[in-house]
């Protein structure tokens, strides 16, 4: 009966112990999940703000690219419109120099 008793007994404690590693488990498990959970939001917010910051970046980025765009397209407009009154200028001395070859009777150069 003495041997009976301390079996029950060493059962019980036995039971005991394994419940209190049930729960420490339980808690270990639930801790883990949470510091897992905060991880990953903490990560998910670090990306969202990294790709709002890129996205910013890229914005500015095509805003300057227009800019300059447009300057250039200014740019060329005003060298095309200076050419073309080069061009003009050119035109109207080669005619004056062949209208006082012809009114000097001078042949022109080869």
């Amino acid at each position: 009966e003495t041997q009976s008793k301390l079996d029950v007994d060493s059962l019980n404690t036995l039971e005991k112990r394994m419940g209190g590693i049930e729960q420490i488990t339980k808690e270990s498990q639930k801790s883990l999940t949470n510091a897992t959970n905060e991880l990953s939001t903490d990560l998910n917010k670090k990306v969202e703000e990294e790709l709002k910051r890129s996205q910013s970046e890229v914005l500015q980025l095509l805003s300057d690219i227009k800019t300059k765009c447009t300057t250039l397209e200014e740019e060329t407009k005003m060298f095309k419109d200076s050419l073309s009154s080069l061009q003009s200028e050119n035109r109207a001395l080669n005619q004056e120099i062949d209208n006082l070859r012809l009114r000097f009777d001078i042949e022109p150069e080869p």
